[in-house]
């Protein structure tokens, strides 16, 4: 069963089952933005790949590295990370997916976590423009909210940022909390993959020691061998293709 949650910003109510949400700011400093107690207990056992992207579309994602615009490259490189999960979703069948991103320092909700889509993953992908600040304490809080809402397995979140905290509770304090959580209601592990694109990897030092898999990636070249390392780390089984060893 899944339950509703609510909040309320201003005059008006959030009303949430299956989906998306309305954007989310913590220019109010509201505690309920960080809730991620479960409203359902996911079953890591059950096969099923639960994955949140975490876009970080910032101001500074803008500037170049190696003369291009690194907003530019990850969407090209988070492109080809979705073909090898659609290869693999073909097969298996097991994978759900959402994306979430920064709007003018908003967390917004581009795809719900649902099963996995390549074509409305890619196009939202591609329609992700650099402004505003960098929530990324929200961010996590959301992404983890919407898989426990829409996702029944092992639960993952991507965060691919080039940059620190810059409105709302640290990362870390929300990561620890998500810990804690998933322990105390007996809920799926939440893991956390933090990709420092173009920026020091001690920025996320804590969330490392919380136990987040951290990746610094300088340019595009390593960029595409993160997200590859991190693609199969996720998705650890090979599947053979039809007719892979047909002569």
């Amino acid at each position: 069963m899944r339950f509703a949650h609510y909040f309320t910003i201003g005059s008006f109510a959030l009303l949430t089952t299956v989906g998306c949400r309305s954007k989310l700011t913590d220019e109010a400093g509201r505690d309920d933005y960080y809730n991620v107690i479960p409203s359902k207990v996911s079953a890591s056992h059950s096969g099923e790949k639960d994955i949140a992207f975490i876009f970080d579309t910032s101001l500074s994602m803008w500037d170049k590295v190696d003369g291009k615009h690194k907003i530019d490259e990850a969407r090209n490189n988070l492109e080809a990370m979705l073909v090898g999960m659609r290869d693999y979703h073909k097969q298996m069948q097991n994978i759900k997916a959402g994306l979430f991103y920064f709007d003018s320092g908003v967390v917004s909700c581009a795809v719900p976590i649902a099963d996995f889509n390549y074509v409305t993953l890619s196009n939202a992908i591609n329609h992700l423009k650099a402004s505003g600040g960098t929530p990324l304490g929200v961010a996590l809080a959301y992404a983890e909210r919407e898989l426990d809402v829409n996702g029944t397995g092992q639960k993952s979140i991507i965060l691919l940022t080039d940059g620190v905290n810059s409105l709302g509770k640290n990362p870390s304090e929300i990561f620890e909390k998500i810990n804690s959580t998933n322990h105390a209601y007996n809920d799926s592990d939440t893991t956390l993959y933090v990709i420092a694109y173009d920026t020091n990897r001690s920025n996320f030092n804590d969330l490392e020691k919380m136990g987040a898999k951290l990746y610094e990636a300088k340019n595009a070249s390593q960029l595409t061998d993160v997200l590859t390392t991190i693609r199969k780390d996720i998705l650890p089984e090979a599947p053979i293709s039809p007719g892979q060893f047909k002569r």
